[in-house]
Formats: structure tokens, sequence, C-alpha cells
């Protein structure tokens, strides 16, 4: 993807670059917005019902919330756009193109260059900044374009806290202060730049580089990526997502999110990224080789909590509360030093924290989703077992656990849960999922049992919730196959499919049946 945008962390839209697609994310899921000619390179927006992708062929879209809508089609293509509203809008491309969008047309705009021109960024409307190849620096004061001087080379990016604090980055970082370009580090390969405030600002290039300002110094930071990294934007200094070019033989892509700590990376990513924003309402928009997609609301709730419910064995409700929040953890021991069977756990607004802690009834707890599982394999090598899953989404996911059991003419025995501990979501975006492997976790095939098995993944979601997810049985034979044949294996699977719909295990977490069985 060639760009990213979006209100918010929960609010993004990105664009592809050489196809005709582009991608929304709705909450739920990331979905291709069909129906865009051409590839995106760039995305920005004021809302998440204003948002403004171009691309190939000077293709010019906006998007109001609801649909995607072409506002022009020159014969020229656009790298970048920027703006501060939705009638104040500029694009950039190739040969010193600059063209400003007013809300009713674009009309090109006179500047004196002929320089290709890949970045844009702006502090008010009588100051924005254009950037590109040989070192060209564009200001614009309202009525003019005027060059000025950058001393250094070809430039990509450029992102700036203030019109007195603009930092642009390409084969070096420089820096305005209001009065001059001043070199900061030289002899990298950067491609983009964001900033959550002067002294805390991020940079990507070539070969996963992730450069970080504190408003001293430029520091590396370890991003577990080689890719070409192409943009960076983030919500906080605490929620920054980069994306890049991904491996086209493997079909993973780049896009990695800092959390404050730690860089880590999305599997799941469809594409190829460019460029990514995210709105105020909390929508990111990402940009790339083959369309933009969106991620509405990404942004889990907070998991500061109020209430649980439970029901005790004969049937009472009870509900405890306080203003301060009770973990999932303390509220399953509540819950289950009360001989609760069952309990919710979930998110009430404090007039209903007070009204249950005043005896009063406890309100609706939050509906928590269960994990979308694509896909479970489980085969074996050198007598080892390898289990490998899929998710399609993991909305208030909090992990998952694998289990394994035997199979009896109308039960299920040895049941064992294989991990010691939860094994946790690696979803950055929980709408997009992410792939995992026991490989990873080396105790599990500790507890497996020579025989023939039968396989399945639980989730269990924020709500305390969990999903056996019986569909997706696997069967397998560990140890000596002897004459087993793969049609008897099939056979066997059919049947513990329907058992474990038949019994129950669903119902709760399987753990939790088993002991009170």
């Amino acid at each position: 993807m060639e760009g990213i945008w979006g209100n918010s962390s929960n609010d993004e839209f990105t664009v592809e670059g050489d196809c005709n697609n582009a991608f929304h994310y709705d909450g739920n899921q990331w979905t291709m917005i069909k129906g865009i000619m051409g590839g995106f390179y760039s995305i920005w927006g004021t809302s998440n019902r204003d948002v403004f992708a171009v691309g190939n062929s000077g293709t010019l879209f906006h998007y109001d919330g609801n649909q995607w809508t072409m506002i022009s089609n020159t014969v020229y293509y656009f790298s970048n756009v920027w703006g501060t509203s939705s009638t104040n809008v500029f694009t950039v491309g190739p040969c010193g193109k600059i063209f400003h969008y007013d809300g009713t047309q674009l009309n090109p705009m006179t500047n004196g260059t002929t320089a290709d021109l890949g970045g844009i960024w702006s502090s008010s409307n009588t100051d924005v900044f254009a950037i590109g190849w040989d070192g060209t620096i564009l200001h614009y004061d309202g009525n003019q374009w005027n060059p000025m001087v950058s001393g250094t080379d070809s430039l990509y990016s450029i992102w700036g806290s203030s019109g007195t604090n603009v930092f642009v980055v390409g084969g070096k970082i420089i820096h305005y202060d209001g009065n001059q370009w001043n070199t900061m580090i030289s002899g990298i390969e950067l491609e983009g730049i964001w900033g959550a405030s002067s002294t805390d600002v991020f940079a990507v290039g070539l070969y996963g580089t992730i450069l970080h300002y504190d408003g001293n110094q430029w520091n590396p930071m370890t991003s577990g990526t080689s890719a070409e990294l192409r943009g960076i934007w983030g919500s906080s200094s605490t929620d920054v997502f980069a994306v890049g070019e991904g491996d086209i033989f493997s079909g993973e892509y780049t896009l990695l999110h800092y959390d404050g700590n730690n860089w880590t990376a999305n599997t799941k990513v469809p594409l190829s990224l460019y460029a990514i924003w995210g709105s105020p309402e909390g929508d990111i928009f990402a940009a790339g080789d083959r369309g933009i997609i969106r991620c509405a609301n990404c942004q889990q709730p907070a998991k500061k909590f109020y209430c649980c419910n439970y029901t005790d064995s004969n049937g009472t409700h009870f509900c405890d509360a306080s203003l301060d929040s009770y973990s999932f953890e303390e509220c399953q021991e509540l819950a289950k030093n009360a001989g609760a069977i069952q309990f919710k756990w979930g998110q009430v607004d404090q007039s209903a924290a007070e009204m249950c802690q005043a005896g009063g009834m406890c309100g609706e707890v939050q509906e928590y989703l269960p994990a979308t599982l694509d896909n479970l394999t489980v085969s074996t090598l050198d007598n080892q077992p390898i289990i490998q899953w899929d998710t399609a989404s993991e909305l208030n996911n909090l992990g998952m656990n694998l289990w394994c059991a035997q199979l009896a003419k109308d039960h299920f025995k040895n049941i064992t849960q294989l991990n010691s501990e939860l094994i946790p979501t690696k979803a950055i975006l929980p709408q997009l999922g992410a792939f995992y492997s026991s490989a990873d976790y080396p105790t599990i095939n500790s507890h497996l049992k020579p025989g023939i098995q039968h396989c399945t993944l639980e989730d269990v979601d924020a709500g305390g919730q969990c999903t056996l997810h019986c569909d997706h049985i696997k069967t397998v034979v560990l140890g000596d196959k002897k004459n087993i044949t793969n049609a008897k294996l099939n056979e066997l699977n059919t049947k513990a499919i329907t058992l474990c719909h038949e019994s129950q295990l669903a119902g709760m977490c399987l753990a939790r049946r088993l002991t009170l069985n």
C-alpha cells in the first residue's frame, strides 16, 4: 500500500498503488472498496466522513462516509495529498505539478519548478510546504509558491508540529526552524515521517529502519523487519502504525504497531501499503498497491470495568460493583467464591455502577464477540505435531487455548489443554486476525498423548466468555499409524465434530466445564 490516514487509531483507510482496489475498516473487518480505478499512493482527511485519496492517472477520490466518488482524473499521477479543510486540499505529482481543490473543482497552481514532487504538508492555509526531487522545497504563503534552499538531494516525506518546526526526510533528515533548513542526519534512506510532538518524532525507511527523535537526537528503534517501510502515522506516542512493502511469495505484508515500548507486526495484512492516516473519530485508512483499507473503531475498549454479573447454582443473579474497576481475574474470583456456574464481565457507565453498588440492578454489560477462526491444521513431522491456525478477526480477544482429546463411543476422553498459559492474541488490528503456530510454544507438545487425537481451538474474549470451535476439529495420529486410512480418519473427524456440538462443550470455558463435571 502507498498511503494510510485516519481520524484516530480506530478509523483508518489505506490505498494501493498499481491496481484498482481500496480498503476500509469498519470496526469489524477490513473490506475492499470497489469501483475505484487506478492505484493509490497517499491518503488524508479531516474526519471519517471526509477523506481524500490520490494515485495513478491523476485520480483524486473523496469518501463521504458512505461511498468513494472520483473528483478528478487528470493525465498526471498524484503522489501525495494534504490540506487544512475539505475546501482547501493540495495534491502534488511529477514535473512540478501542484493542484488545489476548493471543494468544487481541482485547479493547477503555478510554482516555477519542473522537479517531481512527492510530499506536501501545511500548518495553515498560508503556510504550505511541498517537497521533491533534487532537494526541491517550495513554500506557499497563501498567494504564491516560492522556492527554498534545502542544501540536500531528493526528499520524500514531510511533517511538522508548527510552521517553525518542520522535518523532511529523504537521503537526509533536514529541519526548518522558521529561518533556514539545517541537516540533522545524512547517509540514510528514509521515506516517511510523523510525530506526536516536536520532541516525539518517528521516521521510517529502507531495510526496516525506524528512527525516533526525542528533541535532542535521533535514535534507532528495533522494528523486527527488513522490509521497506513507506508510511507512518499515529494517534499518540503510544499508538503508532508503520506500513510498507511485503513479500509477494509468502503473502505477508508489512503493518507494524508501536505501543510505546515495542514494535510488533501483523501477519494478516492483505497487501503492500504505502501510506496511513487516522481520523479523529477513530477510523484508520491505509493505502497501497491494490487499494484502500479502512479500520473503523479499531481500538479495543478500555479495560476498566465496574461490574460483574453471575448466576449461582440456585439461579439467583448477583452483581458486585465499585467505583473502582474490577479486573477480569477479580470478577472471576468473586463469581467463583459465590458458587457461580457462569458469569459475565463487562463495561457499565458510572451511574449504573453507583446504582449497582447501592443494591439496584446492574444494567447491561458489553457484548463481546468470539474470534473468527479461518483455518486450523494439525500435521506431524518426525512424530512431533505441528498445529497451525489463523484467525480472520479477534475483536476483544484475550487469547486462546488448544485442546486435544481421544474419542470413545459416545464421549471424549483424556481431554487435555495443551498450553499451560493462555496463548495471547497476536493481532495488532483485531479485525484482521493473525497467524499462529504451536512451534512458537514449545511446551505444547509435552502435553500430547499418543494415538488418535482430535484437536481444536478455544478462544477467550474480554467478557470472560469462551468459544470452542467445534467445526474446526482436526484429527491426527500421533505415533504409530498402523493401518489407519485417511478415509477412517475423515470418518472419525466427522464424528468428533458432531459429538462436540451435541455435548455442548462450547457452552462455557472448557476447563470450567470439566471442573464442574
